[in-house]
């Protein structure tokens, strides 16, 4: 019989899930039984206690099945996530991600979701929880969504581990009210970022951009990857958007072959010297360049559209230099030898 949401069902089969919902207590897979979802459609399984599985649990058959997990003391020995299959940890309450290969992965409900082990997902999709890697390395081969897009609820990605690689291949989707931490150790990117809202916020020990990608989304979101310094890989080009921004310490390449293009806003935390290796193009018609920090600093280039200063220090001129605006606020501006001409308005 289809099991209620108080039984604890046990599988000594072949087990498939040919009903569009069950929902069980606990759920046991004995060694040499395996549970599949349906060939065709998509169903979904609740285990609201623990699942136990010895046995193979294979939801590589095509139709979008969702296995939805509550309990906090899951096992699973053998699974096959499929590509188009999820598994929803949905817990209101503290859970442990198991060590698998998830085809989507989504972290819900409340609580800290912690990673036991090195996963590798082709979707993540995350929100209304806290999402914990430790020491693991965490992959992401699709697209992420972080954050719930909806209210202010406590949700974060975090690695508190210090060692274990954090990869996002797809592209990353921060919604309302979400935020990344890696804390000090490396996040890589390799399909870009884009922001949705003003609430989300991105902070590592240090931003790898490998493989051309774009930054998109809200221009007024300058705390986003703040304290921390970004790379770009050999042949790999990073574009800010029109209307979005990026805020780093500081960047630069990796080879005379990384290229850094801005058509947003550019935002550098540190008097480090951004890009001394690889190539910077801020010669589109809207692009802000930012060096908002404390401290005396020697201007790079000789031609900019916006150019802001922000901080105490002396900035001091390398050449003749050109912008088409001019904001200063507490910083000094120091010639040197050279001119300073604006060819639109200036502030100070």
């Amino acid at each position: 019989r289809i099991p209620l949401s108080t039984d604890k069902a046990r599988i000594r089969a072949t087990c498939i899930l040919d009903i569009s919902s069950a929902t069980c207590l606990d759920l046991i897979v004995d060694t040499g039984f395996t549970l599949r979802n349906d060939t065709t459609i998509g169903r979904a399984l609740t285990v609201n206690g623990n699942i136990t599985s010895t046995g193979i649990i294979d939801f590589s058959y095509s139709g979008t099945s969702t296995l939805f997990l509550k309990g906090s003391a899951n096992s699973i020995v053998s699974f096959a996530g499929g590509t188009a299959n999820t598994v929803n940890y949905s817990a209101t309450g503290n859970q442990n991600i198991l060590s698998l290969s998830y085809s989507n992965l989504t972290v819900s409900g409340s609580g800290i979701k912690t990673l036991t082990g090195d996963a590798t997902v082709n979707g993540l999709y995350y929100n209304e929880a806290q999402f914990n890697t430790v020491n693991n390395n965490f992959t992401v081969l699709g697209q992420s969504f972080i954050g719930n897009g909806s209210s202010a609820s406590n949700t974060s990605f975090t690695k508190t581990g210090t060692i274990g690689i954090t990869r996002l291949a797809g592209k990353v989707n921060f919604r309302n009210f979400s935020a990344m931490n890696i804390e000090s150790n490396t996040l890589e990117l390799n399909g870009g970022y884009s922001i949705a809202s003003t609430n989300a916020t991105l902070t590592a020990g240090k931003i790898s951009f490998n493989g051309s990608q774009t930054i998109t989304g809200n221009i007024n979101v300058f705390t986003l990857v703040s304290n921390c310094f970004a790379e770009i890989t050999d042949n790999s080009i990073v574009e800010i958007a029109a209307g979005a921004g990026l805020s780093v310490l500081y960047i630069n390449g990796l080879s005379v072959n990384s290229s850094l293009i801005n058509k947003g806003a550019l935002i550098f935390t540190s008097s480090t010297q951004s890009m001394t290796v690889g190539l910077i193009d801020v010669s589109t018609f809207y692009n802000i360049i930012y060096y908002s920090f404390n401290g005396n600093f020697t201007i790079p280039m000789s031609t900019y559209r916006d150019l802001y200063f922000t901080g105490t220090g002396v900035k001091s001129l390398s050449s003749n230099l050109t912008c088409t605006y001019l904001d200063v606020y507490q910083s000094n501006i120091n010639y040197g030898d050279f001119t300073l001409q604006v060819n639109g308005n200036s502030k100070f």
